[in-house]
């Protein structure tokens, strides 16, 4: 239909002037938030969205925020099936004496008790526990050493090229244990928000289980023993703790004498699970990492809902039909291979969305066909999928905005009798177009 331009114009000012004012427009403005932080970022758990940040690519001296790159590796072995969550871990001399410093987070290790891979996980993740975190690091890799190479390697990949990591604990490298006069000394690791927010999400991708035992306030270690030893947790944003907040559940904090308090801060509200990461805060308020986190928590939780957006299984109707060559179907029937869920801009009406197919080159023709015979689960594409009129950002290698588009009943190809009676159908097909369009064009 034409339209006359002076009325397009109009409506399109008048279009414009609508989404100024709109739900929409006021939500995606929120999402601008400050915090007296030297780095920041908040992702969601499910599919690593980022969903606020402020100079996230800066390094920071994060401290015993290196955890969670540290218990990745670890747990990332676990999830392979290289080492078991029952394996007996040995305790070295220099994980021994760590363990012995009371004036760093820790739990004390002896030698002739059996660690389980799991429990010294738990305490690492209740307490922060360097000891127990050294001597993961020794089982892994056999040293320390090889253990920081891998950690240097894990970042190299994500392309955080720019951090820098000297132990598996985040203590000063120059560090002596039971000298607290060392506390300050050598080099600390240092990672941007960015860099921190991605090994957290990979990390919580294979062992989501770290949040039970993250967001324990108080907990035993090696309870059923003659010796057992009563943890707490430094986080004070859990449950009746001092700066409780609701749905916290982790992670980690970190302190270092030149960039300040560090807090990497789990929480969970109305379905939509994120972390919040704040580095380099004030070095004369511990309390100001707290303050940073529940703002950046607090303009999250009003401007984000968690929309279930595509079920597993679920039909795909939002792109045309696929075609089959050769096939005793002429179309495929299709099917997401995952569920997807988003955390979109909270407003009046369910958010609409965007669908865009990227074909496996792989399985279809350039022309978008399919060859038979095709099997049951063969993945054909990816489906892009976004809140109208936003471009969603997502960490580096995290789940992201895409679902896989299989074919959901396997279709056999035809004898060479039917692919002749075929053949001479589609033929006739086309002739009778080509006439029919002949004649249209004859007599208009």
């Amino acid at each position: 239909m034409k339209i006359l331009k002076s009325k397009f114009i109009l409506l399109s000012l008048l279009s414009l002037c609508l989404a100024c004012f709109s739900p929409w427009s006021m939500a995606m403005a929120q999402t601008e938030v400050k915090v007296k932080a030297k780095g920041a970022m908040v992702i969601d758990l499910q599919v690593g969205q980022i969903l606020a940040e402020q100079d996230s690519q800066e390094n920071v001296e994060v401290g015993a925020l290196s955890k969670a790159l540290s218990l990745y590796l670890i747990l990332k072995a676990v999830d392979n099936g290289e080492i078991q969550l029952s394996d007996s871990v040995p305790i070295s001399d220099q994980a021994y004496d760590l363990s012995q410093d009371y004036d760093i987070y820790n739990v004390p290790l002896r030698q002739d008790f059996n660690y389980t891979v799991e429990e010294l996980v738990e305490s690492v993740a209740v307490t922060g526990a360097n000891g127990s975190m050294l001597a993961l690091a020794e089982f892994h890799s056999g040293s320390e050493q090889a253990f920081v190479k891998e950690m240097r390697a894990q970042l190299a990949e994500w392309e955080y090229d720019g951090a820098e990591i000297y132990n598996c604990t985040g203590l000063a490298s120059d560090f002596d244990p039971g000298d607290p006069e060392t506390m300050d000394q050598g080099s600390v690791n240092k990672m941007s928000a960015a860099a921190c927010a991605t090994a957290s999400f990979h990390l919580l991708q294979v062992f989501p289980e770290l949040l039970e035992y993250s967001q324990q306030g108080e907990a035993v270690f090696k309870q059923d023993t003659d010796d057992p030893y009563e943890m707490s947790s430094p986080n004070e944003m859990l449950a009746d703790g001092g700066q409780e907040y609701p749905g916290v559940s982790g992670l980690f904090l970190g302190a270092s004498a030149k960039d300040g308090y560090s807090a990497m801060i789990t929480a969970e509200k109305n379905g939509l699970a994120v972390l919040s990461v704040v580095l380099g805060t004030d070095h004369k308020d511990s309390n100001r990492r707290y303050n940073e986190s529940k703002k950046l928590l607090d303009a999250v939780y009003a401007m984000y809902v968690s929309t279930p957006v595509i079920r597993q299984g679920q039909e795909v109707t939002q792109m045309a039909q696929v075609k089959v060559n050769d096939g005793k179907d002429d179309y495929a029937s299709l099917e997401y291979g995952e569920a997807l869920v988003l955390a979109t801009p909270i407003i009046d009406t369910a958010p609409r969305m965007t669908y865009h197919f990227m074909a496996n080159e792989e399985i279809m023709d350039p022309n978008g066909k399919l060859q038979a015979p095709v099997k049951a689960g063969t993945e054909i594409g990816q489906m892009v999928i976004d809140v109208e009129g936003q471009k969603s950002k997502f960490l580096k290698l995290s789940t992201g905005n895409t679902v896989s588009v299989k074919v959901k009943t396997s279709i056999e190809e035809v004898n060479w009798f039917e692919k002749t009676v075929k053949g001479i159908g589609q033929t006739v097909d086309a002739s009778w177009e080509a006439t029919r369009k002949f004649f249209t064009d004859l007599f208009n």
